[in-house]
């Protein structure tokens, strides 16, 4: 009875905690908030490891997305690959701005797994990103406009 009470209490503040905190052994508040530049910059000092970013979300029609900030937009490319949890731990109304429409561009703040993939691959011109869930999203462009960003917009994303 003792054993069966304490696996259903472990059972249930396993499911109060994030999948990616709870794989990394941290509480969803420990997850550690990085601005962008940083991890471009410092990328062994991320790799493989479970971070919060404000970034710019773009897709360019099925072939092209990445994330960015404006500071660095020349620099590197980080290119987001969705984890399947995406789908389970984003609000669907987060979710929906990252539609498939050509153009667009998004201000997110993402929770994802940073990958130095360029260490092992001198010539790659990117790194890479599980995101895991975003917290939230909000469409700042799209069609044509969306690859121009507005000084407005620029300034909520500085590194």
């Amino acid at each position: 009875m003792v054993t069966a009470l304490t696996i259903c209490t472990l059972l249930l503040s396993l499911q109060q905690q994030s999948w990616a905190a709870v794989l990394h052994g941290r509480p969803q508040g420990e997850i550690h908030t990085v601005a962008f530049c940083d991890l471009i910059h410092n990328p062994e000092r991320y790799d493989q490891t479970v971070v919060r970013v404000r970034v710019i979300f773009r897709r360019a029609g099925e072939d092209f997305i990445a994330i960015e900030c404006p500071d660095c937009l020349d620099e590197v490319w980080v290119v987001p690959h969705f984890d399947p949890s995406f789908y389970s731990r984003t609000k669907r109304s987060v979710q929906r701005q990252f539609g498939k429409y050509t153009g667009t561009t998004i201000i997110t703040t993402l929770v994802g797994k940073f990958d130095n993939s360029r260490a092992s691959d001198p010539g790659s011109c990117c790194f890479g990103f599980l995101v895991m869930y975003a917290e939230n999203a909000e469409i700042i462009g799209r069609g044509s406009r969306g690859y121009k960003l507005s000084p407005k917009a620029k300034k909520r994303i500085k590194c």
